[in-house]
């Protein structure tokens, strides 16, 4: 489940809704690097957006203005 969320989190920014942040929020886990932390950027509504891949792409789907949008790495 957390790969999963980190894949979502890493598309929503790669598509401009989020922006991760330079300082990770620190750990009480031995050896962790912290955890990495996320700024949001651009909330259109109620509907979360649908990270897909299309054609060996990723792109996100908003739901609240029906449009797509490429993951830019």
């Amino acid at each position: 489940a957390a790969s999963h969320a980190s894949i979502y989190l890493n598309r929503l920014a790669e598509a401009g809704y989020l922006r991760r942040l330079p300082k990770r929020q620190p750990s009480d886990v031995p050896g962790s690097q912290g955890y990495v932390r996320y700024q949001l950027l651009l909330d259109t509504g109620p509907e979360s957006p649908v990270a897909r891949k299309r054609n060996g792409n990723w792109e996100v789907y908003d739901r609240n203005t029906k449009q797509v949008l490429p993951c830019v790495r």
